[in-house]
């Protein structure tokens, strides 16, 4: 259904007479003079015109997917129906464990901050120990751990102890690793080719990473000289002294770090590494206020934020973020029922609650034939069933066309209110969306009844004249709004008065 507009008012048809002009033509023949005084009329205007098209729309809370819980046990706590539900809110409690609602769209999957691999590093060369950590010292990457005859054995990053020594020519993973960990840390200007061949160019990156953390500068890779960790290891103890002679295999001392699951896919470097859900859940603890790295990596500072939210929560206080603890979803929810209340027995799978979108949205059922009415992003304005009008804004348009109960070919459309306050006392109330599909800014319009259509083609309106007379003055219609119609021409100005039924 096509209506039209100016102003925000609603339309009407065009309804035009049919003159038959005997001797004069439109534009300069008197019309029956002597009837002015028992005419209506209607002064011409300068205004804005907007041609709107309706379509009828539903306003109400989407249905969402039901939370399902991941924990077994019994339900302690629920959120109440009618709730909405933020970022850090608890869902629901099994055994009195919260269930924490993050933002994210990777379901969880997996437990997050594991406990700590345990390394024991060991000297690989004889010498006397020169300097040594502390026990909780926490080693940076392309740092030192230690020296032995004050040579020092350097942290890198890396998934496997190194077992062998390299040199150019060398192939393996262990190359690889060794080039990543140099590549990581800023070597070779990115230049580097990260692959399993120790290349020429591998060697002069290796004798710049040498002269910088103080290694004799000779190009190769001796065990002597590093070790690798899959994050950056923690001092858990410490095995020898300052002074102590050691030889090759004697351990030195032991850290903690943390399992890492990484991406082993080179044909695709943009794949997305395995490690995204501990990104995922250190963006929502930021997001929370806690102080996170956001590196994919749940070392020893994520366990740390992982603490302190455990503690405000009223958690078990573990570091560890266990499979069922937290559930993530795209968006905050509504809370339409509770489908386990509490002293209900629940286990991994079933659904807890009933949920729906937290902001209320339109649905419209946009005709395949009205399909270039609207796009993503393209700004409408919905007549609420009160009759107000507020705006609104395309946010999804379906790309698959279905057939609707009437059997129409419809692409399902939602419409997002600016106003998020507005319509959330409504749910599947009528609505009309109205979408301007033309415009017109400061034209000369008359009515449309004013509007004549002449026997020989063409439109007219009837003038009043000074005498009191009126007289047709021919006009081109341009753009229908609102009952009023832009006109085109030279015998009509802003506050002449025109004929109307």
């Amino acid at each position: 259904m096509r209506r039209w507009i100016a102003g925000g008012v609603a339309v009407v048809a065009v309804v035009v007479a049919v003159v038959i002009l005997a001797g004069s033509t439109a534009g300069n023949g008197s019309a029956n003079g002597s009837r002015a005084g028992e005419l209506e009329f209607e002064e011409v205007t300068v205004r804005d015109l907007e041609e709107i098209t309706t379509l009828d729309g539903t306003l109400g809370f989407p249905e969402g997917d039901p939370v399902t819980s991941r924990l077994k046990g019994t339900i302690t706590d629920v959120a109440a129906s009618g709730e909405t539900v933020v970022e850090g809110d608890i869902l629901f409690t099994v055994d009195g464990r919260p269930v924490v609602y993050l933002q994210g769209p990777l379901p969880a999957f997996r437990n997050i901050g594991s406990d700590p691999v345990l390394l024991t590093i060991t000297a690989q060369v004889s010498g006397i120990v020169t300097r040594l950590p502390d026990e909780d010292d926490v080693l940076r990457y392309n740092s030192e751990a230690f020296r032995i005859d004050e040579v020092p054995v350097v942290v890198l990053p890396g998934d496997i102890p190194a077992w062998r020594d390299l040199d150019e020519g060398y192939v393996g993973t262990d190359v690889e690793q060794f080039e990543s960990a140099l590549d990581v840390l800023g070597y070779g200007a990115g230049a580097l080719t990260v692959d399993e061949y120790f290349s020429e160019f591998t060697d002069s990156v290796a004798r710049h990473w040498q002269e910088d953390v103080g290694l004799p500068v000779d190009g190769r890779f001796d065990l002597q000289d590093a070790f690798f960790s899959p994050t950056e290891p923690v001092v858990a103890e410490v095995l020898v002294a300052v002074g102590d002679a050691v030889s090759q295999g004697t351990p030195v001392m032991v850290v903690r770090a943390q399992r890492v699951a990484r991406s082993t896919s080179t044909a695709d470097p943009d794949a997305p590494s395995s490690a995204a859900d501990v990104l995922q859940l250190q963006e929502a603890l930021v997001r929370l206020g806690y102080s996170v790295p956001t590196d994919g990596i749940a070392g020893t500072e994520t366990a740390a934020g992982i603490e302190a939210w455990q503690s405000d929560l009223g958690a078990e206080v573990d570091g560890v973020v266990d499979l069922g603890e937290v559930i993530f979803l795209p968006d905050p929810v509504r809370v339409t029922e509770a489908l386990l209340t509490i002293g209900s027995p629940v286990s991994d799978g079933s659904a807890v609650l009933a949920t729906s979108s937290s902001r209320s949205v339109v649905l419209v059922d946009l005709p395949a034939d009205d399909q270039d009415l609207l796009e993503v992003g393209r700004e409408v304005v919905v007549e609420m069933p009160d009759g107000t009008e507020v705006p609104a804004v395309v946010i999804e348009i379906s790309g698959i066309a279905v057939r609707n109960d009437a059997g129409v070919v419809v692409f399902e459309t939602t419409i997002e209110l600016i106003d998020a306050t507005v319509g959330t006392d409504l749910d599947q109330a009528p609505v009309d969306v109205l979408v301007v599909t033309d415009s017109r800014s400061r034209v000369l319009s008359v009515p449309v009844t004013a509007l004549l259509a002449l026997a020989e083609g063409g439109y007219a309106v009837e003038v009043e004249q000074p005498d009191g007379s009126v007289e047709l003055v021919g006009v081109e219609p341009g753009l229908y709004a609102d009952g009023w119609v832009e006109v085109t021409t030279n015998g009509l100005a802003a506050g002449d008065l025109v004929v109307v039924p």
